[in-house]
């Protein structure tokens, strides 16, 4: 969406004269529709989950940021608008700009870790223990009690369900990874949900 305010202002900014769609893509707002569909591009790719996916999809949104900049540079060096056009192109910009801004953060910081913004974050695996963290909490499970470890899909994301060999064993919990009490000495922990990513 805000990808999109940024889009109709730099088309606000093409330049008077003849039209036409090579004229239109030989202006500002060329960049914008190229961000567009490198930012809807680059979204799908992303949700498809693989870690190299994720990189490759965040940094087609990184590229559809810049594109974004660039055109609005673009803009400012072109001969001023209208005064009731320019004030209009200006705001939908720095609306656009502020979310677009927004979201170049929380990309690079995912192209750095591709675990930035998960719930559940596998932190080490050792022959002791596997190391997690859940919702800010971290979570030891002592590598001999599991027996199991399964990805389960649900309409709020992907979930790690731990199948443990006794449910009286103490190890970190957090609010989220909850003993699912059954007639078992087995206990199985939801650690969480999260996006649609591995």
């Amino acid at each position: 969406m805000c990808i999109g305010l940024c889009c109709a202002a730099l088309a606000c900014m093409a330049p008077p004269g003849p039209k036409g769609v090579l004229r239109f893509l030989a202006s500002p707002a060329g960049p914008g529709v190229a961000a567009l569909a490198l930012m809807a591009v680059g979204m799908s790719i992303e949700e498809l989950g693989r870690i190299r996916r994720i990189r490759i999809g965040v940094g087609l949104c990184i590229v559809a940021a810049a594109l974004v900049a660039a055109g609005g540079l673009w803009g400012a060096a072109l001969p001023a608008l209208k005064p009731s056009l320019a004030w209009f192109a200006w705001l939908l910009y720095g609306a656009g700009a502020l979310g677009v801004a927004l979201a170049f953060r929380r990309d690079l910081a995912v192209v750095r870790d591709p675990r930035h913004g998960q719930s559940v974050r596998l932190e080490s695996i050792s022959a002791d223990a596997v190391r997690l963290t859940a919702n800010g909490a971290p979570v030891t499970i002592p590598t001999a009690l599991i027996r199991s470890v399964s990805l389960g899909t649900g309409l709020e994301g992907r979930g790690v369900f731990v199948l443990v060999g006794s449910r009286d064993s103490t190890f970190d919990r957090p609010r989220r990874a909850r003993p699912r009490r059954g007639a078992t000495r087995c206990a199985q922990l939801e650690l969480g949900f999260g996006p649609g990513r591995d």
